[in-house]
């Protein structure tokens, strides 16, 4: 079998996705500054953030090798790096669009505009807004590297600075999105797509507690229970307009802020079998035999995908540990 998959990464995380490709009998061509040859058929040695190298490099390798997908469990400018290379080679992938929103939060607001999706307001800076009494608001990254770290809830002028200082020090283009506080439940939903069309979808709840200020993800719990069932359905029209927007192929997680009144809020999007340890940890518990890593090959290399049946129990991922059933309930996340 001459049919290769390409992977963008080959650490860690990337490694189920590897596994599942060469377990379907695919060769693995992976890129990344420190390969892991013992995982790979082939490799190029270059960083998943320099998509213009790795387009070229691809470019060359295409004329031999029949590439039938690429895989990416990745974040940040590495994203981009997989939309870029997909779209030069004619596979599916998660589309530019949907990897610059990901990357960017005000990207992400541009897009919510476009597709009519109710989303968090807010402003992309790259100084310090004038304080204004009162206020109270949410400084994170515009485009992080590390998911929700250095964020933070400021309620007054003196925690600014630091606040803003640590954003903007690990936001890639330097910017800081700041971004009015909402009270609310954190919902995320999991969409699995083949060119834009939502095949499966699946609603769990992001555990995420606020310590001196700063935000910091706990975990995830699912399914995610709600009294209104327009209330997934909002969310469920929101992410499959804007995944037919960019024409996404695979897995997409879609994070809103639910507020007492009024719709879902959409605030971040992420393409992939991201972190948090769904795919890794909850799903498995939810789902005993079946592998996300080999329902994503599916999907990228466009086989027939059979969408996982409803969970016969609910499961949370909290800490690290999973429980199963509702072990947790009454167990305060927020401190």
């Amino acid at each position: 079998m001459n049919d290769w998959v390409i992977s963008i990464g080959t650490g860690r995380s990337q490694a189920p996705l590897i596994l599942a490709a060469k377990n379907a009998g695919y060769q693995v061509l992976g890129v990344d500054r420190a390969p892991n040859f013992a995982l790979l058929d082939g490799a190029l040695t270059i960083s998943t953030y320099d998509a213009p190298q790795i387009v070229a490099a691809l470019a060359e390798h295409f004329e031999n090798r029949r590439f039938k997908a690429l895989l990416a469990r990745t974040s940040g400018p590495a994203v981009q790096s997989a939309a870029l290379a997909a779209d030069s080679l004619g596979l599916p992938g998660f589309g530019a669009g949907f990897a610059n929103a990901s990357l960017s939060k005000a990207a992400l607001r541009e897009a919510a505009v476009i597709a009519d999706v109710p989303s968090v307001d807010g402003r992309c800076v790259a100084s310090p807004p004038a304080w204004i009494a009162g206020t109270d608001w949410v400084i994170k990254p515009d485009q992080p590297l590390y998911g929700k770290r250095n964020v933070y809830r400021v309620s007054n002028e003196e925690q600014m600075g630091p606040a803003f200082a640590a954003a903007a020090e690990e936001s890639v283009n330097g910017r800081v999105e700041c971004q009015p506080y909402q009270q609310g439940r954190d919902l995320g939903l999991v969409l699995a797509l083949s060119r834009g069309q939502a095949k499966w979808h699946f609603l769990y709840e992001e555990l995420v507690s606020e310590r001196q200020g700063r935000f910091e993800g706990r975990g995830v719990a699912g399914p995610a229970k709600l009294d209104d069932p327009m209330i997934y359905r909002n969310m469920r029209e929101s992410a499959e307009r804007l995944a037919a927007l960019w024409g996404s192929t695979g897995f997409a997680f879609f994070s809103f802020r639910l507020p007492p009144s009024g719709p879902p809020l959409l605030y971040e999007a992420n393409p992939g079998l991201c972190g948090d340890g769904l795919a890794d940890k909850l799903f498995p518990a939810l789902w005993s035999g079946i592998n996300f890593f080999e329902l994503d090959l599916i999907l990228m290399t466009g086989g027939e995908f059979v969408p996982p049946p409803p969970p016969r129990s609910s499961a949370t991922l909290l800490d690290g540990q999973v429980f199963i059933g509702d072990a947790l309930e009454g167990v305060a996340i927020d401190e």
